[in-house]
């Protein structure tokens, strides 16, 4: 038998062992079928065997693009997550960008200003840090 993947599309295939139903019964089984025949008759007809032969099975169809679409959707439900963020962020650079002049000090100073005190920030804290250490304990750690 080859790879399957039974947990997702984006799953790995995990080892798998194939018996016999009767061998070691579980609470669910899967039956797959291949037709060139019309979705809902065969369904239909499925249904019917399976209410012929224990009318207490509750049975479940679906197609291979439901399944298909199924184990799709955690990536679907992030991809529209990650698109509705874009377009926030598109639709607030667009505001913020319609009332800025070309010759805006007031904009210019207060990036500017922004953008020294992220910097001397991301200096101060590990050049603190780096004083506490000790260098002797420094130098024999090396």
């Amino acid at each position: 038998m080859g790879d399957t993947h039974e947990y997702g599309l984006d799953a790995p295939p995990r080892p798998t062992v194939y018996v016999n139903l009767f061998q070691r019964p579980h609470a669910a089984i899967t039956v797959t079928m291949l037709s060139d025949a019309d979705t809902r008759m065969v369904t239909s007809a499925a249904r019917a065997v399976l209410q012929d032969l224990d009318p207490e099975i509750p049975a479940r169809f679906r197609t291979l693009s439901q399944v298909y679409s199924a184990s799709l959707g955690s990536r679907r439900f992030n991809v529209i997550l990650i698109g509705f963020f874009a377009i926030t962020a598109l639709l607030l650079a667009t505001a913020g960008v319609f009332g800025v002049t070309a010759t805006d000090p007031l904009t210019f100073g207060s990036a500017t200003l922004l953008l020294v005190g992220a910097a001397l920030l991301a200096c101060y804290i590990p050049a603190r840090r780096a004083t506490k250490v000790d260098p002797t304990v420094a130098l024999r750690y090396e």
